[in-house]
């Protein structure tokens, strides 16, 4: 038992740096524990003396028998703190080599998140001014169409106002040509050197200025 633990104890402080700060703790606690089990295991030796009555050296097996016993969970519990200073190591070698990964990851995902950060600033901004030009867009469109309608009623007004005035002067055209031909052939009524049943209408020449007009 005493070469077991040995041999476990000093597998494991081999495997430990002496010079690293961290271990120290550990190396201090496995010494002291390696030492009170040594002088157990010391006083477990067998010394003969024949002056021990049989009760005596059954009081004595009894006592070496709980010591052992008392060695074995101490055994265990040395190699409970040994997996467990083993895991801890383990853990930070793990924690210590994996330190630059995780450190390169967290440099990459702030980039990436810097980099997706302006992109949407940008395409919001970008948004903003498109938003903003259509509006004004809109709102020129609106003032001309109202600019283009106030025009269109002018000259819609206008184009009426000359209509109505060219339907109003044709009856006066007319009549001022009736009065002209008129005069030409006297007043409105017969003529005196006109014989009774001739009719003016039946004049070539009022036929001809007639149809000339």
């Amino acid at each position: 038992l005493k070469e077991y633990l040995r041999l476990q104890a000093g597998r494991k402080l081999v495997q430990l740096d002496p010079t690293d700060k961290k271990t120290w703790g550990a190396l201090a606690r496995a010494r002291a524990l390696l030492r009170s089990f040594d002088n157990v295991i010391h006083e477990l030796n067998p010394h003969r003396d024949d002056s021990v009555e049989p009760v005596g050296a059954t009081t004595e097996a009894s006592w070496a028998l709980h010591t052992l016993l008392d060695l074995l969970l101490a055994q265990s519990a040395v190699v409970r703190y040994l997996k467990f200073l083993e895991a801890e190591i383990a853990r930070e070698r793990r924690q210590f080599g994996d330190s630059p990964a995780i450190t390169i990851q967290c440099f990459v995902r702030q980039t990436q998140a810097r980099v997706e950060l302006k992109r949407r600033r940008r395409q919001f901004h970008a948004a903003l001014a498109i938003q903003c030009a259509f509006r004004q867009h809109l709102a020129r469109r609106r003032v001309l169409f109202k600019k283009w309608n106030r025009a269109a009623i002018k000259i819609q007004r206008v184009f009426r106002r000359r209509r109505q005035r060219a339907k109003g002067s044709r009856p006066q055209r007319f009549t001022a040509q009736l009065l002209s031909a008129s005069q030409q052939f006297g007043d409105m009524g017969w003529a005196p050197t006109v014989a009774d049943g001739t009719d003016m209408a039946s004049s070539g020449h009022f036929k001809t200025t007639w149809l000339a007009r």
